[in-house]
């Protein structure tokens, strides 16, 4: 049985190199090329299909990477965006700073610096700013504030202790006794109007204004001194056989902007 064993071993090798031998020789090459051509569509739609697997897993792979790319991508430009912005209020805030502080070298007044915070416009009455300061800080109502170039935004209406309530200059209960920076210094009382702009009453009909005229207050208010600046005239408004005309006043700063304050002292 070792032996039967043994010699089908010996065949199978004798067999191989048999079939070595007549390659070598050619003598196989007629078997050979019917095999190829017997087999060459198998194997050329194995190869086809290998080739589209390693597209489609290309595909995939680099569809990932420019996924996985632009996710890093966007985060980055996420970081960067909150990153200017929080630059931008920092860069605003110190201009604030610096003009407040001009402010109070020039005109040599004393001011308390307040933070914004929230607003209240539900209508004109109520449109308001709270500041972070308060009785406690000495404020009380009636106090005007301004903004850093010292441009008049509002006035303190209600304190408590460590916050304050202010009307701002568009509002219709924030009213300052007013002049016209004309030849005559006329007077006149502003209040707010529709919180766009501010609107100058009891300005007798001999006076002289012309759009563009400053406006300032006129000092003749409790608690609020001269020459902070209102705005300028945009319309007169003067009609024949009333006793006094009107006009519109432009507020020269921006209320919506506003983050810091100053609230002078008397």
């Amino acid at each position: 049985m070792k032996n039967f064993s043994l010699r089908k071993i010996l065949y199978f090798f004798a067999g191989i190199f048999l079939v070595i031998l007549l390659h070598y020789f050619g003598a196989l090459s007629p078997v050979e090329r019917a095999l190829e051509r017997a087999f060459n569509p198998f194997v050329s739609g194995f190869h086809a299909s290998g080739i589209k697997l390693r597209a489609i897993y290309d595909r995939q792979t680099s569809g990932l990477d420019l996924t996985n790319e632009n996710q890093t991508l966007q985060s980055q430009i996420e970081q960067l965006t909150v990153e200017v912005a929080r630059l931008r209020t920092l860069e605003e805030e110190n201009k604030s700073l610096r003009e407040q502080l001009d402010f109070r070298n020039k005109e040599k007044r004393q001011l308390i610096l307040v933070n914004i915070g929230s607003r209240a416009q539900a209508g004109d009455a109520n449109q308001t700013i709270t500041l972070d300061r308060g009785a406690a800080d000495g404020l009380s109502a009636g106090l005007p504030v301004v903004s850093g170039a010292g441009l008049l935004i509002g006035k303190i209406v209600e304190t408590k202790e460590h916050l304050s309530s202010a009307c701002l200059v568009t509002s219709s209960r924030c009213q300052f006794a007013a002049t016209v920076e004309n030849q005559n210094k006329t007077i006149g009382l502003t209040k707010g109007e529709l919180g766009l702009t501010i609107k100058m009453d009891f300005i007798p009909q001999t006076e002289i204004i012309n759009p563009g005229d400053l406006v300032v207050t006129s000092g003749l208010e409790q608690n609020v001194p001269r020459g902070l600046v209102l705005g300028k005239i945009g319309q007169v408004q003067k009609l024949d056989k009333e006793l006094w005309q009107t006009a519109t006043i432009e507020p020269l700063v921006n209320l919506n902007d506003l983050v810091i304050a100053s609230v002078v002292l008397p």
